[in-house]
């Protein structure tokens, strides 16, 4: 049973308590008992997962990957129904003064059509859709496919209809729930949230001023003699570039676990058609 919108005003409400919540992941023992069951199952490890897609859209391609606007358009037109939340549950419990939060998720599939009928989300087209992720990717935010037990048991019931949703987050650095705690995921967990093959490298122009190290969601870009060094699990997701002053940043194909054609075939079991 999809939550009231009462009960989702409540929750959001509690948005700094929830994020707290989900970094005691770390901790060995309560992460492992406590926080992992309820964000990830222990018995959903095939579905409980993400996929980060990189925000900037003018990459250069080769001959046989996709660009990740058009990952995102094949998904939301495969999908039999969708609809977008009326408010981002991070930016508006975190009271985000950055972005927007009227640009919630966007929820694809038949088990979000008890979120219209509740009021908490409205049923948009095809068209819709594609202008929200246009939107979102022009602010900066970073868009990631998703679907997450936790959220599942809130927003359909898990059991009957929890395979027939799929999220599409446009989410910020700075309040989202997952992008902010993927570096703190302990490694079976920080597994489990991919890019889609792109990474971020650095070009000419660099000036050292720190801004992708502290703006890099899963902290693997440290400083170097004064550069940034960027590793090896980078997940492409654009924000170093997008925030990087003199622009010495690109993201570039060639980072790991590329997506060829289809999102769908990493969630294994997930039906939005």
């Amino acid at each position: 049973m999809t939550i009231s919108k009462k009960d989702f005003e409540r929750i959001t409400r509690f948005a700094p308590a929830i994020n707290w919540f989900a970094r005691q992941i770390r901790i060995p023992v309560l992460g492992r008992f406590l926080v992992e069951p309820w964000f990830f199952g222990f018995r959903d490890t095939r579905r409980t997962r993400g996929r980060v897609v990189s925000l900037n859209q003018d990459v250069p391609v080769g001959p046989s990957r996709v660009l990740p606007y058009d990952l995102l358009a094949k998904i939301i037109e495969k999908a039999s129904y969708r609809v977008l939340l009326n408010w981002c549950f991070c930016r508006a419990g975190m009271n985000c003064r950055k972005y927007p939060h009227e640009i919630g998720c966007l929820m694809l599939g038949e088990a979000t059509r008890g979120m219209v009928k509740e009021g908490i989300a409205r049923e948009v087209s095809v068209e819709e859709s594609l202008a929200v992720v246009r939107k979102a990717r022009d602010l900066g935010l970073v868009h990631m496919v998703m679907w997450i037990k936790g959220e599942v048991n809130l927003l359909a019931n898990e059991k009957k209809e929890g395979l027939r949703m799929l999220e599409i987050c446009q989410c910020c650095p700075c309040c989202c729930l997952a992008l902010r705690n993927i570096r703190h995921l302990g490694p079976a967990s920080r597994g489990r949230f991919k890019g889609i093959g792109y990474m971020a490298r650095l070009g000419e122009g660099c000036t050292g001023c720190g801004a992708c190290r502290d703006i890099c969601p899963v902290g693997i870009i440290e400083m170097v003699e004064g550069k940034p060094r960027i590793g090896e699990s980078c997940l492409g997701c654009g924000l170093c570039a997008h925030h990087c002053p003199p622009k010495a940043i690109e993201i570039v194909s060639g980072g790991k676990d590329a997506v060829e054609n289809d999102l769908l075939e990493y969630f294994e079991g997930i039906n939005i058609s």
